[in-house]
């Protein structure tokens, strides 16, 4: 599995706070057929830790 995931989105903190830390991502989405019921689901994924420091 890789680890290591290159995204267009940042993760903004105002402080230090969340620097080093590990946290995980909750991933929820909803599927509307053309027919049938809609319905929802997630993914939680674990295992991520921010930088200790950003650029």
């Amino acid at each position: 599995m890789n680890n290591h995931l290159v995204v267009d989105k940042s993760f903004v903190t105002s402080g230090s706070n969340l620097r080093g830390r590990d946290f995980n991502m909750t991933l929820h989405w909803h599927v509307m057929p053309k027919t049938g019921k809609m319905f929802a689901d997630k993914i939680v994924m674990t295992g991520f830790r921010l930088p200790q420091s950003y650029r």
